[in-house]
């Protein structure tokens, strides 16, 4: 009967995100969790380095490189006999870096599942059944995954991947349409389908989506001369991959420009249709990221060309 009450209480959803990692040493029913430092040396024993590694109540359960530890978001009490440890491996500051793996933790057994959800952050919506544990992943790359559910049995991950559908979401228009984004980033830009569509006019969708990882650390949106701009860059990957986004307030005309490397391209809009101003915000842009990296990238000035997609 305790098993039953446990399992019906555990069925409501927990909306809240699991951002903050859980401070070690951390208290489970099966051991204590804390971060430990072992120390490796080569043969000949003239290069020693320190890598952290998990222990559970003392014992190793693995060791991390770099000393770059695992973040363990939320613990699990699945029945009577199993806790559940969600995990997060974490190698930097960007999504691009993540992936998660669920340690199981019994009074006589510990084992991993293998790893998944690459690319997801801001896990949600837990739930807790007799049949398993799921929640939500958010996706921003591939930029047509909208989210992941994540179910695990105990023993299988299994990952439903859900993307954007925007069918119905109809095109934004003009005027108070484009100048409501005044003050705001790329990454919320890009949550509404309508204006998703609004780039698909001037944009295959590969172009698209490079666009719209290339922005995904931005700047706000402001207003000049007519036009809303914004730029951003892929993460981790500032003064190589670039995007400059523009619409025309008046019209809803929008306009994109990408630098990738070397190469910086107005990508999906017309050939001869650029505005000049937008060339030369762009082109001022780029000078001061090459001025910044000229070690990587010279000093050359780059051109503005057209494409349709990336390279």
């Amino acid at each position: 009967m305790r098993l039953i009450c446990f399992f019906v209480l555990c069925l409501v959803v927990n909306s809240a995100a699991a951002q903050d990692a859980l401070p070690l040493p951390l208290q489970t029913r099966f051991g204590t969790l804390e971060e430990g430092i072992e120390v490796g040396c080569n043969r000949t024993g003239d290069v020693c380095l320190e890598h952290a590694t998990t222990l559970l109540d003392g014992k190793k359960l693995w060791t991390h490189s770099n000393r770059v530890a695992p973040e363990f978001l939320r613990v699990f009490q699945w029945g009577e006999d199993k806790d559940v440890v969600l995990v997060r491996n974490w190698s930097g500051g960007a999504h691009c870096c993540t992936g998660y793996v669920l340690l199981s933790l019994k009074a006589d057994d510990v084992t991993f599942s293998d790893e998944f959800g690459a690319y997801g952050h801001t896990p949600s919506m837990f739930r807790v059944s007799e049949e398993g544990i799921s929640f939500r992943l958010e996706r921003d790359f591939p930029a047509t995954i909208d989210h992941q559910e994540v179910m695990f049995d105990g023993e299988t991950t299994n990952i439903r991947t859900v993307y954007e559908d925007d069918g119905d979401a109809g095109i934004a228009g003009a005027d108070i349409e484009v100048s409501k984004w005044l003050g705001h980033r790329p990454s919320e830009f890009w949550e509404d389908g309508a204006e998703r569509n609004r780039f698909r006019q001037i944009m295959p969708e590969e172009a698209l989506n490079c666009l719209r990882t290339s922005t995904s650390l931005g700047t706000e949106f402001e207003l000049k001369d007519g036009y809303l701009f914004a730029s951003g860059m892929w993460p981790s990957q500032g003064g190589s991959r670039h995007g400059y986004i523009a619409i025309e307030v008046s019209t809803g005309l929008p306009f994109a420009a990408q630098m990738w490397g070397d190469d910086v391209h107005i990508f999906g809009a017309q050939q001869g249709t650029y505005s000049g101003i937008l060339a030369d915000w762009v082109q001022q842009d780029v000078t001061r990221l090459r001025e910044r990296h000229q070690v990587v990238f010279g000093s050359r000035v780059a051109e503005l060309s057209y494409t349709s997609a990336c390279s």
